[in-house]
């Protein structure tokens, strides 16, 4: 399935900037660098969205998958930013949706990421349920109802 086709409202928003070294020979921006800025995107759109959850030392959350999808190259002096959603969350996981977009040209699309996020018990470092807490503030955030 293309990870585009997903129907998720994006209420996220960050304006990223991109570094000289982080364009390749052919001055496309590196496939790697795609996955920085979602990264960015990700720690923004929690702080935003649960700042009273979000404490580094007790978010229980890892990445269990990321696949991303490349439709243009972004270019040297393009302005990007990163549209981030949750799109989705069961008993265990979530899963995030995150878009690559240029402002400057309509909000081309530059890179579709999907990430399915897990949730850990911190203590014993195995996965555990999204607390209740996590699923009401993200809904309420996104304002709709994300369990599967």
């Amino acid at each position: 399935m293309d990870i585009t086709e997903t129907n998720t409202i994006f209420r996220h928003r960050l304006s990223v900037q991109t570094r000289f070294n982080d364009y390749d020979i052919l001055g496309h921006l590196n496939n790697t660098v795609y996955l920085e800025l979602a990264d960015l995107g990700k720690t923004d759109y929690f702080t935003t969205a649960a700042p009273k959850l979000w404490n580094a030392g007790n978010v229980g959350m890892v990445v269990a998958n990321v696949n991303a999808d490349f439709h243009a190259p972004a270019l040297p002096g393009e302005p990007l930013d990163v549209l981030t959603a949750v799109e989705s969350i069961g008993n265990k996981s979530f899963i995030l949706s995150q878009r690559i977009v240029c402002p400057a040209k309509n909000d081309q699309l530059k890179c579709s990421v999907r990430t399915i996020m897990v949730h850990i018990d911190v203590r014993s470092m195995h996965p555990a349920p999204v607390p209740e807490c996590w699923i009401s503030t993200l809904e309420d955030y996104e304002s709709r109802r994300l369990r599967d």
